[in-house]
C-alpha cells in the first residue's frame, strides 16, 4: 500500500488518477482474465485474479502520471534586489549539496539527503516570492506615487479657494484622488515590508546551510543533526506564507485590500 500512496501523490492530478483507474483497457484485462481464470476452473478464484490484473495494469499507468517539472530557476528574470534574494537562496543550496557529497554514504547522508529536498523547496518559493515581488515593483512605478500627491495637492489647493458652487465637485476629486494614492501607498509599503523579509529568510537559510556543513563533519548520525531539519522546514513555511501573502496582492486590482506580509519570526534557534 506504501508503494501505491507514493504514486498517488506523485500523480499529476485527481483527474488524471481517476481517468488511469477507470481506463477502458484496464476494464477489458480485469474482465479477460476472470474469464481465463474461469474456463482454467478457477472459479471461486476468478474474481480475485481479475482484480489482481485490473490492479496491476492500474499501476502501471499511475507510474507514467507524474507531477510536471518545477519551473527552472532564472534570477535574471526579475530585476534587483529580487535577483539578489533569488541567487543567494541558490548558493546555499550549492553550499549545501556540496556538503551532502562529502559525507560518508549511510544514514546521516540519506538524512541531509531529505534535508536538501527542502531547501530546494526553499529557493524554488524565493524565486515565486521574486517573481510576484518585482511585478509588485512595476506596478508601484506605474502608478507613480509622487505624481499622484502633486494631483492631491493642486486639488486641495483649488478646493480650499473654491467657491460653494464648485465645492462638491473638487471634493469628490479629492476623496477620489485620496483614495487612489492610499492603495498605491500600501501596495508600495508590502513592496518594502517583502523585501525586508526575504532577505531575512535568505539570510536564515544561509545560516542553517552554515550549521549543516559544520554538522555534516562533525555528526555520526542524523541524531546529531538535531533540529536542522525542523528548522529548514520552518524556514519553507514561513516563505511559502510569504508567497502566498505576495498572491493576496493581485486582489487590489478588484478592490480588495492589500495583505501585508506575515509577521517575522526569531529564526531558527542554533543547536
Amino acid at each position: 500500500m506504501a508503494a501505491v500512496d507514493d504514486l498517488v501523490n506523485r500523480s499529476r492530478s485527481p483527474r488524471a488518477l481517476a481517468n488511469v483507474i477507470m481506463a477502458p483497457s484496464s476494464i477489458v484485462i480485469a474482465g479477460g482474465a476472470t474469464a481465463v481464470a474461469v474456463v482454467a476452473g478457477l472459479g471461486p478464484f476468478a474474481a480475485i485474479v481479475g482484480i489482481g490484473a485490473w490492479a496491476a495494469k492500474t499501476l502501471l499507468g499511475i507510474r507514467k502520471v507524474r507531477k510536471p517539472a518545477p519551473e527552472p530557476i532564472d534570477p535574471f528574470r526579475v530585476g534587483e534586489p529580487w535577483r539578489q534574494y533569488v541567487q543567494s537562496a541558490q548558493q546555499s543550496k550549492v553550499r549545501f549539496q556540496r556538503s551532502i557529497t562529502q559525507t560518508k554514504g549511510g544514514p546521516l547522508q540519506d538524512h541531509l539527503l531529505a534535508i536538501g529536498e527542502r531547501v530546494d523547496s526553499a529557493v524554488q518559493e524565493c524565486f515565486a516570492i521574486a517573481k510576484r515581488g518585482y511585478a509588485l515593483d512595476n506596478a508601484v512605478d506605474e502608478l507613480d506615487i509622487r505624481s499622484i500627491r502633486k494631483e492631491l495637492s493642486s486639488a486641495e489647493a483649488d478646493l480650499a479657494t473654491a467657491g460653494p458652487e464648485r465645492r462638491t465637485t473638487l471634493q469628490t476629486t479629492v476623496d477620489s484622488i485620496q483614495s487612489r494614492l492610499a492603495s498605491a501607498q500600501r501596495l508600495s509599503d508590502v513592496t518594502v515590508s517583502t523585501k525586508d523579509r526575504v532577505r531575512q529568510l535568505d539570510a536564515q537559510l544561509d545560516e542553517l546551510v552554515a550549521r549543516a556543513i559544520e554538522l555534516s563533519i562533525s555528526a555520526d548520525t542524523p541524531a546529531a543533526l538535531g533540529s536542522l531539519g525542523l528548522d529548514v522546514d520552518s524556514v519553507v513555511t514561513e516563505m511559502e506564507a510569504l508567497r502566498q501573502a505576495m498572491d493576496e496582492t493581485s486582489r487590489l486590482g478588484q478592490g480588495a485590500p492589500v495583505t501585508s506580509p506575515p509577521p517575522q519570526s526569531e529564526g531558527p534557534e542554533a543547536t
